[in-house]
């Protein structure tokens, strides 16, 4: 298997999964090799590192889902394994700039697709 097509199917497979809590130990075994490698070489060939592209997948399905369904802030904390809705709007926050109440009613949420 290519480099490319490694981290094609580690993408896609973290992609398909970002509603389970993914650690990069779990990443790691999936690949066959340590957190620290897999890091290094995720970094080198993705551009940004493995914790950071799973934080961002995690976040980017959990603005989809605050944007296309009726699921509450609390409900879609739970969906994404966040300990607490409290927990998840920190996250949030920090990762949009905003809190998930108001995000999901601005434009903001019409530009994530």
């Amino acid at each position: 298997m290519t480099d490319k097509n490694f981290f094609n199917a580690l993408t896609e497979w973290i992609d398909d999964h970002a509603d389970e809590k993914i650690s990069l130990d779990k990443v790691a075994k999936k690949s066959g090799y340590s957190k620290w490698h897999l890091n290094r070489m995720f970094t080198k060939h993705c551009g940004v590192s493995l914790g950071k592209y799973i934080n961002n997948t995690r976040m980017q399905a959990a603005s989809l889902s605050l944007r296309f369904t009726e699921a509450t802030i609390a409900e879609v904390a739970d969906q994404f394994n966040y300990d607490s809705q409290q927990t998840f709007t920190r996250a949030f926050s920090r990762h949009f700039g905003m809190p998930p109440g108001i995000w999901r009613i601005t434009d903001a949420a019409k530009k994530i697709r």
